[in-house]
């Protein structure tokens, strides 16, 4: 995950600065532990930073702002169920005021008003 890695699987548009996503997986970019920082566009050498990284269980991404205050913050877990079933939870949490890069209104879904 990350700019200039793999993308970040989304619309490259958004979040990838319209480059294309890795269509593969990438074994260059298979290693990823605590303070690895995934890049959010090109160019960029800031902003999510690994906070947690339990393999084949979870993934969790913080971007602090200068501040010190977290802008955002993505957990991805991976679930068992059941032997035969694997179920992805992706949870993420903004601070009020984040605009996603590629929207001028903040969200796909704000309104024209």
């Amino acid at each position: 995950m990350g700019s200039g890695r793999a993308g970040w699987y989304a619309y490259d548009f958004i979040d990838n600065g319209g480059q294309r996503s890795a269509e593969r997986i990438l074994p260059e970019y298979q290693s990823i532990d605590v303070g690895r920082v995934l890049p959010a566009l090109p160019g960029a050498t800031d902003v999510f930073v690994v906070v947690q990284c339990e393999p084949e269980h979870s993934l969790v991404l913080s971007w602090r702002l200068p501040s010190g205050k977290y802008q955002t913050i993505w957990a991805f877990v991976l679930e068992q169920p059941q032997p035969d079933q694997t179920r992805l939870i992706v949870r993420g949490r903004i601070a009020p005021g984040y605009r996603p890069y590629g929207y001028r209104n903040g969200s796909p879904y704000a309104s024209a008003a």
